[in-house]
């Protein structure tokens, strides 16, 4: 279902995430896309995944199997459950899960793979309800952001400009070097998606990796 994103087109895409900064709201905008596209078939190409964080600083690893349905939700619910992910995680996914009429999958009879998932997927602003200005200190502390390197491994290239959403832009080039602006940034990571050299990085503040460890449930 996430790659039903891809239909829209343009800079939509971007722009959408700076309108929908929050999971939710982004969550609801992919069952949208699904509900107007109305895809007629899904496939999944589960030979080769990557586990952690993706897309593209993740580890591949094999999981060997192909999987097809006319009901994109329940393929995407059986394939979590294939590689030993809950599809709860997805926060899209949680509406169809409560609903009923999903396709029955089979997948057949597939070797058993355990991925792990990229650690706690909310912050602790995210969980505990604090007072506007604590959040705003916790988020800062909690969240990942993007990390540029200098040249010559950022070729200087401007695709992280293009692509940023937020207005004022987080980007621009200045004396031959990316300059962030962490106040304007809107945590989409486009940037860091979209770099075709791998000069983007993603930061761990010692907060969020202690947080993304702790062993507790999450109540929304």
């Amino acid at each position: 279902m996430k790659n039903l994103y891809g239909c829209l087109p343009g800079t939509i895409k971007p722009e959408y995430h700076l309108r929908m900064p929050d999971i939710e709201k982004l969550s609801r905008l992919l069952l949208d896309v699904h509900d107007a596209v109305k895809p007629r078939l899904g496939i999944i190409d589960g030979v080769v995944g990557m586990e952690g964080e993706g897309p593209s600083s993740g580890q591949l690893k094999f999981a060997g199997f192909l999987a097809v349905s006319t009901d994109c939700p329940a393929l995407d619910i059986e394939a979590m459950k294939a590689v030993s992910l809950d599809p709860n995680q997805a926060v899209h996914l949680q509406e169809r899960l409560a609903q009923s009429g999903l396709e029955t999958i089979r997948l057949g009879t597939i070797d058993r793979v355990v991925f792990e998932p990229p650690g706690r997927m909310f912050s602790v602003a995210d969980t505990i309800p604090f007072p506007a200005p604590v959040r705003k200190v916790m988020k800062r502390l909690t969240v990942a952001m993007p990390v540029f390197s200098c040249p010559p491994v950022c070729r200087l290239c401007g695709n992280c400009v293009k692509i940023c959403p937020a207005r004022p832009k987080a980007l621009e080039i200045r004396d031959n070097r990316i300059v962030f602006s962490r106040s304007c940034c809107i945590q989409c990571y486009c940037c860091h998606e979209m770099c075709p050299h791998k000069a983007i990085s993603l930061s761990r503040p010692m907060l969020m990796r202690f947080w993304r460890n702790l062993k507790i449930p999450h109540f929304s």
